[in-house]
């Protein structure tokens, strides 16, 4: 299941003069627990070592075929801004999250568009869609620092990243695209009858971790959610 995430960032520009020009940001930052609709979420700083590990040749793990795009608003199907195979997207992890650095290129318009967009502060945001294989993620009970609220924390252990994206949306927001299209959405009552169920579970057993049937039917419920 594609998932994609939204977040305001630190975006520059560099260049801009004959053919250098550049674009740089942080597409996720580790350890910032972020509030979603229906859970808490949070990057590890493992999340991107694998992708990274496919697409450096002297690594074992390396796979040719892997590729990082960057895109504009994730589309995929227009022409991209830059990709990892071409060596004009380059991405690095640091102590606080995934960077990256976009070479576009100034004969093509909507690179030299773009570029003028971040640099106005018209686009301001980066996003990174992703793919959590399995075990790749950890779901908990977890407390809150008042000790009074009771949530879903889930954490990002190893994700299988598609692309980091410049985009519009200010927010951090989720959306599950391949479940939407096969599954009915529930109505506002069901969601609030799930949820419910989910708080009388934080009660029963806070701190504790899911059991794997349990998770399986948290992550069924979820995707469904509207």
């Amino acid at each position: 299941m594609k998932e994609v995430r939204f977040a305001k960032s630190d975006i520059r520009v560099a260049g801009g003069n004959g053919d250098s020009m550049l674009l740089l940001g942080r597409a996720a930052s580790f350890g910032v627990e972020a509030e979603l609709p229906n859970f808490n979420e949070v990057i590890a700083p493992t999340a991107f070592d694998h992708s990274l590990r496919c697409m450096d040749e002297d690594d074992p793990d390396y796979d040719p075929d892997f590729d990082v795009q960057c895109n504009y608003n994730h589309q995929s199907d227009s022409l991209p801004l830059g990709r990892c195979q071409n060596k004009t997207l380059e991405l690095h992890c640091d102590q606080r999250g995934l960077n990256f650095r976009c070479h576009l290129n100034s004969k093509i318009a909507s690179h030299r568009d773009l570029h003028e967009a971040v640099k106005s502060g018209l686009v301001n945001s980066c996003s990174f869609a992703f793919e959590v294989p399995p075990g790749g993620d950890d779901w908990q009970n977890t407390i809150g620092d008042d000790s009074d609220r009771c949530y879903v924390l889930r954490t990002l252990k190893n994700v299988r990243l598609h692309d980091v994206s410049l985009v519009n949306a200010p927010a951090y927001k989720m959306t599950s695209v391949s479940a939407r299209g096969k599954l009915e959405p529930y109505s506002p009552a069901q969601i609030r009858a799930i949820q419910t169920r989910l708080a009388a579970t934080f009660r029963n057993r806070p701190g504790e971790p899911y059991t794997e049937s349990e998770l399986a039917e948290i992550r069924e419920r979820l995707s469904r959610m509207v």
